[in-house]
């Protein structure tokens, strides 16, 4: 056995010529990556996080390519998409609990789909209010009119939902801004 490190645990010698004849292995066979299971646990927690605001082919993008580094600041021009349910807190004071919380799941579901549709990112969901933002983490030519469509499109899909699940005597309008 090796001495151990200072508050760490020794390993038996057997185990560390294993350890190290692997790695050889693995290095004179072409294989030049490799990540325990924590590593790999917490690479999956990552994505799993990543999924609610990014769409499939996004994060696949990110996870195969090398020049992607999460948390590198780069320099981008950005649009930004605001959703919002204007009333919604005046209304829902007279709505039931549980009706209320499933306009606001259609509605993230809905805003959801649309943005990733239009290969946006889901940057914030609060409330009534949802922000996307287009050109980040990648960037393509088009990031503005992917975004205005987008705008378009969750004003109308989610004046269509609330049509159809609330009373007609109550009137919530989508306020969608463009920057």
């Amino acid at each position: 056995n090796r001495p151990a490190k200072p508050g760490g645990k020794s390993m038996p010698l057997p185990r560390l010529v294993d350890t190290v004849n692997a790695l050889a292995h693995m290095l004179v066979s072409g294989i030049d990556k490799w990540s325990s299971r924590e590593d790999e646990q917490v690479a999956s927690s990552q994505h799993l996080r990543l999924a609610c605001f990014h769409p499939a082919p996004v994060l696949e993008r990110m996870r195969t390519e090398q020049t992607f580094q999460l948390g590198k600041l780069q320099k981008k021009c950005v649009t930004l998409v605001l959703i919002n349910l204007e009333d919604l807190s005046a209304i829902s004071a007279e709505m039931e609990p549980d009706k209320v919380a499933a306009i606001l799941s259609d509605y993230y579901d809905v805003v959801r789909k649309t943005v990733f549709r239009f290969e946006g990112m889901l940057c914030f969901v609060q409330g009534a209010v949802a922000l996307a933002a287009f050109g980040i983490p990648f960037s393509k030519e088009n990031e503005a009119d992917r975004a205005i469509i987008c705008a378009q499109r969750c004003q109308r899909d989610c004046t269509a939902l609330l049509h159809q699940m609330l009373p007609p005597d109550k009137v919530c309008d989508i306020k969608v801004t463009v920057n």
